[in-house]
């Protein structure tokens, strides 16, 4: 909300490009906010790009993992700094009594619910990939999920070999 991507607005109206934002609701669960992604997406009558910060990313790959219709629409998605793979901030808050009453507190102000929150956890992006590993292939989000889990892994090395060996038995199991 407020001023926060000002600078690409400007940056992108001087290079005459065409565009529109999605109005978040950052304190509201991914499938709230996939459903805003998805309806912008139909609503359009040009190919879109996606371009996404952070949670928007999980937003906007929820939204073609289950609205796969609108896969042909969308001709690119660049994501920045996606907790694909859930936040250990997220996880930090949940572990602590009394941060999680004030973040639970906080989010209800504004409207929100700590399923927000909650739907951010490791546990919980990490079984979202798995639970729609072959959705999240087709959706052509792989290469982002390769990306999150690699950068994050002790021994990347070791998570690209893992995560290449899921990839490649998921689409065996898509063919068959």
């Amino acid at each position: 909300g407020g001023n926060y991507f000002n600078d690409q607005v400007s940056a992108l109206t001087a290079l005459g490009v065409e565009f529109e934002m999605v109005d978040i609701d950052s304190v509201m669960p991914p499938a709230h906010n996939a459903r805003k992604v998805a309806a912008e997406i139909a609503a359009s009558d040009k190919p879109v790009i996606l371009i996404t910060h952070s949670d928007g990313g999980m937003y906007a790959l929820q939204a073609l993992v289950e609205n796969k219709d609108l896969l042909p629409r969308v001709r690119g998605f660049i994501s920045l700094q996606a907790p694909f793979l859930g936040s250990p901030v997220a996880d930090y808050v949940k572990r602590h009594a009394p941060l999680l009453a004030s973040m639970t507190k906080l989010l209800s102000h504004f409207g929100g619910t700590v399923d927000s929150l909650n739907s951010l956890g490791t546990a919980e992006r990490t079984q979202y990939q798995r639970d729609n590993a072959a959705a999240v292939l087709r959706a052509g989000a792989d290469g982002l999920a390769v990306v999150s889990a690699i950068v994050s892994a002790p021994c990347p090395r070791t998570a690209a070999a893992a995560l290449r060996q899921r990839i490649d038995t998921t689409l065996k199991e898509e063919r068959a």
